[in-house]
């Protein structure tokens, strides 16, 4: 077979375009600190790139739904105090109401504060979060307590939507685990059951009217319901607390498994900065070669031998 000057120009052209390539991906590493980019760089290593970053992107997808969950937890939280606030000073007045000692003026002014104080506690019952009702069970649109008032405007029954108050709101925090971060309305203020011995609304109500109509033995009556709401209360916050403790403590696993994830990415996907010097600077003296032995190999014909 007969090479022809055609085939041997080829060939050079083909030579010096695969050490450019070469000299182009050492260079390549260097800037990008990247060792495999594509699939034809190392198959097994983009594979396990791939599950990787699936890996990381499950674990950043986790520590948005924890944010979400802290801040509903933390939002919840924050009723839960003042609605304990509240029922503390119910309980104050209710031991003051109980008294003999009260005027009939004393007693109106004791339920127009009892009277601010149902006020209050029904609207932190239908506080809403982000437009979401925060005491409504999974059903946050719906208002979880209906108000009832009398002629004069006062507060004559509170009464819960059962249908608004079902279902619980689950927050994933990873592949096996989920928290609660909504509470029922019936729960806090009633103590699960409407019209129970812990349903604040019944008890204010009863006390304020009681107060009103001069009644001494209404106002010790209120002090066990209250100090039941009280409970039933102070339950539902140790409940959240577990609740955000379980948030702190995935925290702390999910911040663990992003650096674990990290590291393992970076060992495969990263290139070795010394070691890709070293080979650019190889690539580029073959390179640099194959230009030079080319040229010269070029630059010879038939010509410079003719006399």
């Amino acid at each position: 077979m007969r090479i022809t000057n055609q085939m041997k120009g080829q060939n050079s052209l083909l030579t010096i375009e695969r050490r450019g390539q070469a000299f182009e991906a050492a260079q390549r590493r260097i800037t990008t600190g990247k060792r495999v980019e594509k699939p034809s760089d190392d198959a097994a290593g983009s594979s396990r790139i791939l599950k990787l970053r699936s890996s990381l992107a499950r674990n950043l997808q986790y520590q948005r739904n924890l944010d979400t969950a802290r801040m509903r937890l933390g939002h919840a939280e924050l009723s839960l105090q003042r609605v304990t606030d509240q029922l503390d000073e119910v309980r104050a007045f209710a031991v003051q109401a109980a008294t003999d000692t009260l005027t009939p003026e004393d007693r109106v002014l004791l339920a127009q504060e009892v009277d601010q104080l149902l006020e209050s506690l029904s609207g932190e019952a239908n506080r809403r979060f982000l437009g979401h009702s925060l005491y409504a069970g999974s059903r946050v649109d719906k208002t979880p307590f209906a108000v009832v008032r009398d002629e004069a405007g006062r507060i004559s029954q509170v009464t819960a939507v059962l249908e608004s108050q079902e279902g619980r709101i689950l927050v994933p925090l990873s592949e096996n685990e989920d928290v609660q971060v909504n509470f029922r309305g019936t729960e806090v203020f009633m103590g699960g059951v409407q019209g129970s011995p812990a349903d604040i609304f019944h008890t204010l109500v009863a006390l304020r009217d009681g107060l009103l109509a001069g009644e001494g033995a209404a106002p010790g009556a209120s002090l066990e319901r209250i100090d039941a709401t009280i409970g039933a209360v102070n339950g539902a916050r140790a409940a959240l607390g577990t609740r955000m403790q379980r948030v702190e403590a995935t925290e702390i696993q999910l911040f663990s498994r992003e650096e674990m994830l990290s590291s393992n990415l970076g060992e495969v996907e990263d290139a070795d900065l010394a070691e890709a010097m070293m080979r650019a600077t190889l690539e580029q003296t073959g390179y640099q070669a194959a230009l030079k032995s080319i040229s010269l190999a070029m630059s010879v014909s038939l010509l410079n031998f003719i006399d």
